[in-house]
């Protein structure tokens, strides 16, 4: 309903008058609140989005071993299959997912990864629940992913920063172990098994890979914190991200060569429809932030003075910023007109309405 539809329907004068003095202090108290709060609501903004890359290291350093220029998977058959497992069911997910066929036991390896951690505590919780989803569909993992009707061996890893794998490690024993630990080391690229130093044998086992020899390729192993620049849930800045490594030197980019790409690299297992409700997805915001201007059906440019990639991608965070925070002050102002409106709808409804006049009566007498 719009404004004016509303106060024609509040009957009244006085009402009228009093909701639009009371609606014009509203909405200015709220712009003063809003550029007040604006610089907090840029640093929230901008913590998700270093929170999201810091993710994607320990992501990519868990994953990278386990790709086709990883050493384990020519010597042991460990190999990545998919990231966000169970995504399309909508039931909690982990990270990763790797597996190794056998003839024997097929080993199915799902994994959590944290950029940071800061309640070890929180971390374990989580992903022991993530782990019982995961047992909860394991049969359809096996049909939809992995290919086996085999029962599997399903370990649970979670991939955390060398700086913090020794509380992780710690809570997990407090647990009573089970999950296994990674140890990743951003400045010399490097991964590890972090095996506890423990007496207790069963939990100590129950925190280390059945496969010995995985363990040991897993100690202090190579591996890389920049491979694959997108994954099924990561922040939409990564995703936009693509917008600008995918343009021409005239900054033209088109959603068909951007699907393309996704399916033959970064979101390889993936169905093609899923890829491309995401590429559109992508252009659409694109387009809606003011990045990028439609020229025809297959083919967009970005709307920027700038040419360098690093000048573009400051240009697509702060536009995509003000979109979110115009946004929020939206939907802000929305609630708080909305709650006026109640306001005067209830005073509105307390006042005693006269009957219509009926010609047809007449006083006697």
């Amino acid at each position: 309903m719009s404004d004016e539809e509303f106060q024609q329907d509040l009957r009244f004068p006085d009402l009228k008058k009093g909701y639009q003095k009371d609606v014009r202090l509203l909405l200015k108290g709220l712009k003063r609140s809003q550029a007040e709060h604006r610089e907090e609501l840029e640093r929230e903004l901008d913590i998700a989005i270093d929170d999201d890359r810091y993710h994607g290291q320990i992501l990519n350093a868990c994953i990278y071993p386990f790709t086709q220029k990883g050493k384990i998977p020519k010597e042991l058959g460990y190999r990545f299959v998919r990231g966000s497992p169970l995504e399309e069911l909508g039931v909690t997910n982990v990270d990763f997912l790797l597996f190794k066929k056998s003839e024997r036991v097929p080993v199915a390896i799902i994994g959590e990864s944290k950029g940071s951690v800061s309640r070890a505590s929180t971390v374990v919780k989580d992903l022991l629940a993530r782990r019982k989803a995961a047992l909860d569909n394991i049969e359809y993992m096996k049909r939809e992913y992995l290919c086996t009707a085999k029962d599997v061996i399903l370990e649970c890893v979670l991939g955390v920063p060398a700086s913090d794998s020794h509380k992780v490690v710690r809570e997990v024993i407090r647990k009573g172990g089970g999950l296994i630990v990674w140890s990743v080391s951003r400045a010399s690229s490097l991964i590890s098994v972090a095996i506890p130093e423990i007496d207790d044998g069963d939990v100590k086992m129950s925190m280390m890979h059945q496969d010995s020899r995985l363990n040991k390729l897993l100690h202090e192993a190579v591996t890389a914190l920049a491979h694959f620049d997108v994954f099924p849930q990561c922040h939409r800045i990564s995703q936009l991200r693509l917008l600008i490594e995918h343009c021409n030197l005239q900054k033209i980019v088109r959603p068909s060569i951007l699907s393309h790409w996704l399916r033959e690299r970064d979101l390889f297992y993936r169905s093609p429809e899923d890829n491309d409700n995401l590429v559109g997805d992508i252009f659409d915001i694109g387009v809606k932030i003011g990045f990028l201007r439609r020229m025809e059906e297959d083919e967009y440019v970005i709307v920027s003075r700038h040419i360098h990639a690093e000048s573009l991608e400051a240009e697509l965070v702060k536009k995509w910023k003000d979109w979110r925070i115009r946004l929020r002050e939206e939907v802000e102002e929305r609630e708080k007109v909305a709650s006026l409106r109640m306001e005067y709808s209830e005073k509105a409804k307390r006042r005693p309405v006269l009957p219509a006049f009926d010609s047809n009566l007449r006083d006697k007498g």
